[in-house]
């Protein structure tokens, strides 16, 4: 389709989402009529938006979520209402936040949820994204900290171990104090990453139904 049609369109959007009053779907198509476009333009958006939607989802089922986002992002700027994109956007935005953690992409996946319990309030996989996403990245700051936590441990061990040298204690003792240690320094590093595992496979299990995704 011509690119004067689609950046109109597109800018006429960015008009109404900037309006204060939150339009729902009927109000935005009322909106949009403003634009007065003619027959064949409303057709070339449509066919833009198949064209789009249908590559983000075959780039999503490819696990090529860089250039699924960018299909699909474009495919709800051109239609904001349409549930099966927004999910698969989300979805996206999400295992690509999994894999490779940009806050970006956290901050994204949180206000495609917050939109879409807009769209459907009820729709599980948007509130259990929302909340299973926050409760991984708690996860992963709890994670760091815990780790940072073992330089000073660390620091107490040597300092304990060098005060025993210093008091003449045996072998057996300083040894017995560095295997307390390192058992104590395990429990407290396998129970953070337990946390975190556990969060990141509940994460992992908020999927889409595939009867969403496109066939290729």
């Amino acid at each position: 389709m011509e690119e004067k049609v689609l950046q109109k369109y597109l800018e006429k959007l960015l008009q109404i989402q900037a309006r204060p009053t939150h339009f729902g779907e009927q109000d935005f198509r009322i909106a949009l009529s403003e634009l007065n476009l003619t027959a064949e333009e409303k057709k070339a958006l449509e066919q833009e938006f198949e064209q789009r939607f249908k590559l983000g989802s075959n780039y999503y089922q490819a696990k090529n979520y860089d250039k699924a986002i960018a299909q699909l992002e474009t495919a709800k700027a051109i239609e904001p209402y349409h549930l099966a994109c927004h999910l698969l956007l989300t979805d996206a935005y999400k295992l690509r936040y999994l894999a490779e953690h940009k806050p970006a992409d956290y901050e994204r996946s949180l206000a495609l949820c917050q939109e879409g319990l807009r769209l459907q309030s009820h729709n599980p996989f948007f509130s259990g994204v929302e909340t299973a996403i926050e409760k991984y990245q708690q996860g992963r700051h709890q994670l760091r900290w815990a780790m940072l936590g073992l330089f000073p441990l660390a620091g107490l061990l040597l300092a304990g171990l060098y005060f025993g040298a210093q008091a003449n204690l045996s072998s057996s003792a300083l040894l017995a104090m560095t295997l307390g240690f390192s058992l104590f320094v395990a429990a407290f590093s396998a129970s953070f990453y337990w946390h975190y595992a556990k969060r990141k496979k509940a994460l992992k299990r908020e999927r889409i139904s595939l009867k969403f995704v496109p066939k290729k």
